[in-house]
């Protein structure tokens, strides 16, 4: 079934636990994900309103897609840019599971099941019971959650085994305040490309958080949909 039938169709539907697959169209693979879950509004925005298309024509050879889900952006990017190498990191295990099975055909795709911080510290998802695309990490332990490992931008480098991440993704539902809240000096001039989604909402300061990383750089920046695009340029002189 087409992704927009497969849309249309499901968009009532209250089945969390089922899984299909459809067609994404021009794209190599079926794609798994569960109706009645917010898996159908990231399939949405993800390609059919193309949330995540550059606005900046840059080369693109790494990507890291940091809350990475079950892979949408994942594939959305791997066709944008076929030959870039992509690193795609989720903490929580039924989200990573699918990610795996709708990206396991991609040679250039690896996955890691972690949450992205700032520095190495048991975390803990908060609540299983949330949203299937609002996960929360955290470093107080949860009786509601289970524990996952950590992975630092500085360990994300290392195991790509590359000095300059060409586009990193972040839809990390809050943990961006603290990733851009300390340390940002040992990883964010290695970035060329942000594309994030704030979540002030539920963690205010984000924001706050983000731009006050950005302070001492020139950039860029557009924005489409909840996503935030910055194109970083030089560290400013004055800063």
């Amino acid at each position: 079934m087409p992704l927009t039938d497969s849309v249309k169709a499901i968009r009532s539907r209250n089945d969390p636990v089922r899984v299909i697959k459809t067609e994404l169209r021009n794209l190599e693979v079926p794609f798994a994900f569960r109706p009645g879950t917010s898996d159908v509004i990231v399939l949405r925005k993800v390609f059919l309103e193309s949330e995540y298309e550059l606005p900046f024509p840059i080369p693109v050879q790494t990507i890291v897609d940091a809350g990475a889900h079950i892979g949408a952006a994942t594939l959305f990017y791997h066709h944008r840019f076929p030959d870039a190498r992509i690193l795609a990191i989720e903490p929580e295990e039924s989200n990573y599971e699918l990610l795996c099975e709708n990206t396991q055909a991609l040679s250039n795709v690896d996955t890691i099941q972690a949450a992205l911080w700032p520095y190495e510290k048991q975390l803990w998802i908060q609540d299983t019971a949330a949203d299937k695309a609002g996960f929360q990490v955290s470093t107080t332990p949860s009786d509601f959650g289970y524990s996952v490992p950590p992975i630092t931008p500085q360990k994300v480098f290392e195991k790509l085994h590359v000095d300059q991440i060409d586009l990193l993704k972040l839809d990390i539902e809050g943990a961006e305040l603290d990733l851009f809240s300390s340390g940002t000096d040992q990883w964010l001039s290695r970035v060329h490309c942000l594309v994030l989604e704030l979540h002030d909402r539920r963690r205010p300061g984000c924001a706050q958080s983000l731009y006050g990383a950005l302070h001492s750089y020139n950039f860029q920046q557009e924005i489409r949909g909840e996503n935030i695009f910055i194109l970083l340029g030089d560290v400013k002189h004055n800063a």
